[in-house]
């Protein structure tokens, strides 16, 4: 078992299994979505209250880290708005 949490942020999510499937596929199929739940639960566990309810949690890890970044960046450029008009006041 990959016991470090960022499997799911550094390979790509894998293809559905099917019948064609091999053990091998499975065991990393069963192991990528273990580390996905756990990287997810982590970085809800870190999060304050308002910025859990500003956010809408996506399935995967790497998408929910992504909305986090994107909710930041769109808090920035508001900060610099109201910067700048406060300075042309």
């Amino acid at each position: 078992m990959h016991q470090n949490m960022d499997l799911c942020l550094i390979e790509e999510q894998p293809l559905e299994l099917d019948t064609d499937s091999t053990e091998e596929d499975r065991k990393y199929y069963k192991e990528w979505y273990q580390c996905n739940r756990k990287a997810k639960n982590v970085i809800r566990s870190t999060m304050s209250n308002t910025v859990r309810g500003s956010i809408v949690e996506p399935d995967l890890a790497m998408d929910f880290l992504e909305a986090i970044a994107d909710k930041y960046r769109e808090s920035h450029k508001a900060e610099e708005l109201g910067s700048l008009r406060g300075s042309m006041s």
